[in-house]
């Protein structure tokens, strides 16, 4: 299994430098320009998975109107000091935010706000600071300290790493299409790099894996069972474990169709397969998360993933089930 070539993910080159920062299109928002605009609340939805924001302001350069600002999901922001009633209609703030690429919508994803009172708070600097040190994988586990871009192989391009029907997928694929707006959750390999808490649970026959994203909750069977020969193909898929010493080791099969998985608008399908292995570091402050990949209908050849997540057995861990109408914001 060791001698596949590895490739990029689309979870941590896509969600991280483009969509995880705004479940748009990889060219929703202009990242590398920052916009001040100012003026009063006249929503604050405090759903997920995005909290919105929506003022009616004015940018620097004079241009006026309702504006709406997407922020992150409820769990990030409470972990960077926001609450449901950090904001009021009628509340004049200052924000700084990431313009909309097509300049014609007002509209932007915040960087940080500042209230009347001289309070700034930020989306996303709730990071994990502990002096404790796990002593399993059980526990609660913080993914945003590295949630960024993955190594990219330079050796790997799209007409290369993908089948025909892949391409041919996304040739069919638009933003309507964008599971999240309808509340599906990402599966494996994905969701192991959100930037969100993650607590794992050791029982005798099974381990939980619960995911703030979307209340995820996925079972890894350890009491030796194989995976079912015509078992129903569900979203997580089927997950049987093992220990190697101290390794949680995961194989998963049996996923659903999903049609944003190894790329913009590549799908998963019926033959996708993963390995995971949980590893706990020799510091007791950090697991080391390492994901082997296959889906032969749609990519060439099997990819790894990696990532790493703080252990944070005194953040606050907060499912974010999915609001359908807020998820559904940006197809309008």
């Amino acid at each position: 299994m060791r001698n596949f070539r590895t490739m990029s993910l689309f979870a941590a080159v896509f969600l991280t430098a483009q969509l995880a920062d705004a479940h748009h299109s990889p060219a929703a928002f202009d990242l590398g320009t920052t916009v001040t605009v100012r003026g009063e609340v006249t929503r604050f939805d405090w759903k997920n998975p995005h909290v919105y924001i929506q003022i009616d302001g004015t940018d620097e350069t004079g241009r006026a109107g309702a504006w709406l600002i997407e922020a992150d999901p409820t769990p990030l922001m409470t972990r960077s000091g926001w609450t449901a009633s950090t904001l009021a209609v009628g509340d004049s703030v200052s924000l700084r935010i990431n313009p909309d690429r097509d300049r014609d919508n007002r509209h932007g994803l915040l960087r940080a706000l500042t209230t009347a009172d001289g309070v700034t708070l930020t989306r996303r600097s709730g990071r994990t600071s502990t002096t404790a040190r796990a002593t399993s994988i059980a526990g609660k586990w913080n993914a945003l300290a590295h949630f960024g871009p993955a190594m990219v192989d330079q050796d790997t391009d799209p007409p290369r790493s993908y089948t025909p029907a892949a391409l041919a997928a996304r040739e069919q694929f638009d933003l309507t299409q964008i599971p999240t707006a309808e509340c599906l959750a990402y599966p494996t390999p994905m969701i192991t790099v959100l930037p969100y808490l993650n607590e794992i649970e050791i029982r005798d026959d099974r381990v939980l894996i619960h995911s703030e994203f979307f209340d995820v909750v996925r079972t890894v069977y350890t009491d030796g069972r194989e995976h079912p020969a015509d078992g129903e193909r569900t979203i997580q898929g089927h997950s049987i474990g093992h220990w190697e010493g101290s390794t949680l080791v995961v194989d998963t099969r049996a996923y659903a169709d999903f049609r944003l998985m190894h790329g913009w608008g590549i799908p998963s399908g019926a033959q996708k397969h993963t390995v995971e292995r949980f590893a706990l570091a020799a510091n007791g402050t950090q697991l080391a998360i390492e994901v082997f990949v296959e889906d032969p209908e749609f990519v060439v050849a099997p990819y790894t993933v990696t990532t790493m997540w703080d252990y944070a057995p005194d953040d606050p861990f907060e499912a974010s089930p999915c609001d359908p109408e807020n998820a559904s914001q940006f197809t309008r």
